[in-house]
């Protein structure tokens, strides 16, 4: 009952006072209040993960190219080749421009020789060759240059490695009538000549550096040990 007397005196209450101010009586509607609810919380973002790259191993560099076989380069003095530490030398007296070596743990039936500019052993050479038994039953893994032409590859697989290269036919006095493919370096002077004892045969020998002359060796090259 407490509490009815308390209403009921406030209503009272109200009343009386609009009586006497001549208002309005005030307003009795009920404002309601709609509360926006918030967005979802989309939780915690997950990092993309960063695709993870695998290096590309690098491809093993070639072992001859127009002017170096190995760490032997056109140009080097001729003088140091007997001095080499990564090769085995077999000095040649009777031609003291040229010299013939082994690397050692390689085959037996594959060889490189240097020769020296002008035929002059106190100049640098500017010649290397390398050259193998192709017909020996021994296999060896013979140097391969960026083509992946080395000793024992078809003249084929030359020509298709270079479609610009010239054949030609020499008769060399020490073997016999041979196939010769010349191919000239763009970036110098330097080529390459790839022997074969015929257009079907492998390769037996490969010579690279700087040539005298535009054809294959001058008189007085050949030399007999």
């Amino acid at each position: 009952m407490k509490n009815l007397t308390l209403i009921g005196l406030g209503a009272a209450a109200a009343l009386s006072l609009s009586a006497c101010t001549g208002g309005s009586p005030a307003p009795s509607g009920v404002v309601t209040v709609t509360a926006t609810p918030a967005a979802p919380s989309a939780g915690p973002t997950a990092a993309a993960s960063a695709p993870v790259s695998t290096p590309t191993p690098a491809a093993p560099a070639p072992d001859y190219d127009f002017g170096r076989l190995y760490s032997m380069h056109v140009g080097d003095p001729f003088s140091s080749v007997a001095g080499r530490s990564d090769v085995t030398v077999t000095p040649i007296a009777a031609c003291p421009w040229l010299a013939v070596a082994a690397v050692p743990g390689e085959d037996p039936n594959l060889d490189f020789s240097w020769v020296s500019e002008a035929f002059d052993p106190s100049g640098p050479t500017y010649v290397i060759e390398m050259y193998g038994d192709v017909t020996s039953t021994s296999t060896f893994a013979a140097p391969l240059n960026a083509e992946g032409i080395g000793i024992g590859s078809s003249m084929s697989d030359v020509l298709a490695a270079y479609p610009g290269a010239t054949t030609i036919t020499n008769a060399d006095t020490g073997y016999g009538t041979v196939t010769q493919a010349r191919v000239n370096d763009p970036a110098s002077d330097h080529r390459y000549y790839f022997w074969a004892y015929g257009p079907t045969q492998p390769v037996f020998r490969i010579d690279l550096g700087s040539f005298p002359t535009e054809g294959y060796w001058p008189n007085g090259y050949d030399c007999v040990d």
